[in-house]
């Protein structure tokens, strides 16, 4: 538990107050050893000193599920730990492919992300801006004369300067009417620190 800090006194020796100040340097070392924030009643995060508590290492910060001591969590009852090693999101993009026609392709549609590497990346699509599925994506024919066979595909990559996306119609001969005509497909990319090579 950390101590009272000492206040100066202007009677005192120099000797004195120099002593008090080392006191003062001793309780704010104290103070941010280990940090305890409660929710009220629960210790739920610390951030600082644990011996070993943070997958062996000494220092870091974690936050606990709701009702749950952080002190004294295990790592599954945590909702955060800086010992996890956890994708990280640095940036998000979203890439329009256009489908012209029943059978037509987009083509390969790109941006640059301006990273400098070839992130890790999830992909997601949406042809209605509300349902999203992810990438790649490979829709078979429903009925008619070519069920079973693929009717579209979508794609996503990326490489060290720009993300990709395209979407393909390969069953030229039997295009289910659901996919028939115009349709634009949004792609939203979650970029990551990590770097994929």
């Amino acid at each position: 538990m950390a101590r009272t800090p000492h206040r100066f006194q202007p009677t005192t020796s120099l000797e004195d107050n120099l002593a008090y100040l080392n006191q003062n340097f001793d309780v704010i070392d104290d103070q941010d050893l280990t940090k305890i924030i409660n929710n009220g009643t629960t210790p739920t995060i610390l951030f600082g000193y644990q011996a070993g508590g943070f997958n062996g290492l000494d220092y870091g910060l974690k936050v606990a599920k709701p009702g749950v001591d952080v002190i004294h969590a295990t790592d599954d009852q945590l909702v955060f730990s800086s010992a996890f090693n956890v994708f990280k999101i640095v940036k998000t993009m979203t890439l329009t492919l256009t489908k012209a026609a029943a059978s037509a392709d987009t083509g390969l549609v790109s941006a640059p992300h301006d990273l400098g590497y070839v992130p890790t990346f999830a992909a997601f699509a949406s042809y209605d801006g509300t349902l999203y599925q992810p990438m790649p994506i490979s829709t078979p024919e429903i009925s008619g004369a070519g069920v079973g066979l693929t009717v579209l595909s979508a794609f996503a990559q990326a490489d060290s300067t720009n993300v990709y996306a395209e979407l393909l119609a390969p069953n030229t001969g039997s295009v289910h009417s659901f996919y028939g005509g115009v349709m634009n497909i949004d792609v939203k990319f979650y970029l990551m620190r990590e770097t994929a090579n």
